[in-house]
């Protein structure tokens, strides 16, 4: 794949503003308040984050608006950014409808909720190694919904990935081993976590990876049908997501629950009353809730522009490079400690990544393993469908001029445009035989060395002239001919 400037700078805000969305969430949840009860407790208030996270989408809509009305959207004249460009292209979908956005939000605001939680019950990294796993998971719902097939270095990238990612967590476990509910008697944000805690907050990471999968694939399918500006699909979603969210977090009141999901004196899902005290009695928590309300709207909007110049399997393969990041900046912030198995689960880690994007790891195995596909065959297989599709438009163009066009052109109107049409195909021909590797072109052009190029052209034309004509006498002989 090849990496434009504006395709690297994307990809590297949209690194920086994930893993600052990351360690800020991380920093909430250790950071303590008097809450509605007149107690010291973590700020945990997953779904409160949730609309803070909603909010900041909806200055996306914001920026778009500016843009457009300097007529200036990078670079971009104002009249191809906007809600216009919905319509161009859809013949087949004449009419477009806002509720393409709700299974989006639903995805985004059920994924983020649950993920929340998880990181509240786990450490940081261990919270951005599992939100690896969404590569498998994207690449499963790409095939299922896209039909898109992984080279076999794609595969092994992820096969890598996945690898590297367990050895981290694994390294996680082993050298910092929790202790059990019964030992963990301390309080604020030095204490240990439990065991059960982690193993819950692991899962509903994983569970939450899922969903997100699922997201950026819907995402990657509409935005591709409806070429719509990314800005505005996180605008949009943003809108929906906060007034939805709105409306949980009064169901959420009333839902009881405990600990390790919700901790708050309500004893339910979500107190928000309780979330705005604490934040009212340490002002220092607005610090990270504003860092990740503007982090996660960056993050989003140029995660759906990368989306939307490659694919959402290599956007969840870069994703996953925040790993690292968030590994280094927990490791020199103290919140755990290094192990020498994390070096090695990183290194096949950053192995993988390079497989899947085709660089010097995926050159080695070809050197090793000639017997492997090459990208060509790869290529073939991808571009069947396309030339599928081209044929069968090609054959319906034919068709309506045969029934509808012709009849009303005459004789000479049916020879020229029977004649419009071979040379087309004969041109296209001459430029596949163009593009075939030089040993195959020198082949054809030895065989046919009896033949005169420019002569034979010529003489089809003719033979295709005499042909066009004959089917048109026999159609009128037809016509004309009594019942």
């Amino acid at each position: 794949m090849q990496w434009s400037p504006s395709l690297a700078v994307l990809a590297s805000v949209m690194l920086a503003s994930g893993s600052i969305s990351t360690i800020f969430t991380k920093w909430i949840d250790r950071t303590e308040s008097v809450n509605s009860a007149g107690q010291l407790a973590p700020y945990h208030h997953p779904f409160l984050q949730s609309l803070y996270m909603f909010f900041g989408e909806t200055l996306c809509l914001l920026v778009w608006t500016g843009f457009k009305v300097s007529g200036k959207v990078f670079g971009v004249p104002s009249a191809e950014n906007d809600f216009s460009r919905l319509h161009l292209g859809l013949d087949e979908n004449p009419t477009f409808s806002y509720a393409l956005f709700i299974p989006a939000t639903i995805c985004d605001l059920v994924s983020t909720s649950v993920m929340n939680i998880g990181l509240a019950l786990t450490y940081a990294s261990s919270f951005q190694m599992l939100r690896g796993a969404s590569i498998i998971f994207t690449a499963f719902f790409a095939r299922l919904w896209l039909g898109r097939q992984l080279r076999w270095w794609e595969g092994l990238g992820i096969i890598m990935v996945l690898l590297g990612l367990v050895i981290v967590g694994f390294s996680d476990l082993l050298g910092h081993p929790p202790l059990k509910p019964s030992e963990a008697e301390e309080s604020g944000s030095n204490r240990p976590i439990p065991i059960d805690d982690i193993l819950t907050g692991d899962i509903l990471i994983v569970l939450g990876q899922i969903i997100a999968a699922f997201q950026v694939v819907y995402e990657e399918k509409y935005i591709i049908n409806y070429d719509m500006a990314p800005l505005v699909v996180v605008g949009v979603e943003g809108i929906f997501g906060f007034f939805i969210m709105i409306f949980a977090l009064v169901v959420l009141y009333f839902v009881p629950a405990g600990p390790p999901i919700a901790r708050n004196p309500r004893g339910t899902l979500e107190d928000a009353p309780d979330g705005l005290i604490q934040i009212q009695n340490n002002l220092i928590l607005l610090v990270p809730i504003l860092g990740t309300t503007v982090c996660v709207a960056v993050f989003n909007f140029t995660g759906l522009s990368f989306t939307k110049q490659t694919t959402s399997t290599t956007r969840m393969v870069l994703d996953s490079v925040r790993t690292i990041i968030v590994w280094s900046v927990t490791l020199s912030l103290g919140w755990q400690e290094f192990h020498f198995l994390q070096l090695i689960g990183f290194t096949v880690f950053l192995m993988g990544i390079c497989s899947y994007n085709d660089l010097f790891v995926t050159k080695a195995v070809r050197y090793c393993c000639p017997v492997l596909p090459e990208e060509e065959e790869e290529l073939d297989l991808e571009m069947e469908p396309l030339m599928l599709e081209s044929q069968a438009s090609h054959e319906r163009l034919v068709h309506h001029l045969y029934t509808k066009s012709i009849p009303q052109m005459g004789r000479s109107g049916e020879v020229a445009v029977q004649m419009s049409l071979d040379e087309t195909l004969h041109e296209n021909e001459a430029k596949e035989v163009h593009s075939e590797p030089d040993s195959v072109e020198v082949s054809k052009q030895s065989s046919s060395s009896d033949s005169d190029p420019q002569i034979q052209p010529s003489k089809d034309r003719g033979h295709r002239e005499q042909k066009a004509e004959k089917v048109y006498d026999e159609k009128l002989s037809i016509e004309k001919a009594p019942d």
